[in-house]
């Protein structure tokens, strides 16, 4: 008698882990069902790709991290601000300069007039305007620039080329 209860019992618990096992399956497949279709995984837009590494850019300049720039930039790069064919180590010693000569300087970008244009090499330009306040000292009132930048990015999102052009205003 006891075995048939013990077989009783086993088979009671296998139908109702079953059942319990096939809910859950169900159910984590409804789960990543949505999921998947509510948030479809592609690569990021080159445009937000863009966006964010330049915000990244301004982030680490605005507070002196000068340091930083090389994670931006490529290998080779054409032209740094009319320079051209400067080595990274030219670029780091420059930006530097720049930033004893004016220690306080602070970039923000004008997003609603940033675009990108696709090159057929998988490489990018990237343009915006952008207001570019300098000052020496604590004590004295900024300089402000209005630009339009000029970027240019590998297909690997590295700085290869940065111009600017002062806006009248």
């Amino acid at each position: 008698m006891k075995k048939e209860r013990m077989k009783a019992f086993v088979k009671q618990f296998v139908d109702r882990s079953g059942v319990f096992a096939a809910t859950c399956v169900g159910v984590f497949m409804l789960l990543f069902s949505v999921y998947t279709f509510a948030f479809p995984e592609q690569d990021e837009i080159p445009e937000e790709e863009l966006k964010t590494i330049i915000a990244d850019y301004y982030h680490a300049m605005n507070f002196n991290k000068i340091e930083t720039l090389p994670r931006f930039l490529s290998p080779k790069v054409l032209d740094w601000y009319g320079n051209k064919d400067f080595t990274l180590k030219e670029i780091m010693k420059e930006a530097r300069k720049q930033r004893v000569r004016f220690p306080f300087a602070h970039s923000e970008v004008d997003w609603d007039s940033f675009k990108v244009e696709h090159l057929e090499s998988g490489e990018y330009i990237a343009t915006y305007n952008m207001l570019h306040r300098t000052k020496r000292n604590l004590n004295e009132h900024y300089q402000v620039y209005h630009l339009k930048i000029r970027t240019y990015w590998d297909a690997n999102y590295k700085l290869r080329a940065i111009s600017q052009t002062r806006l009248t205003q």
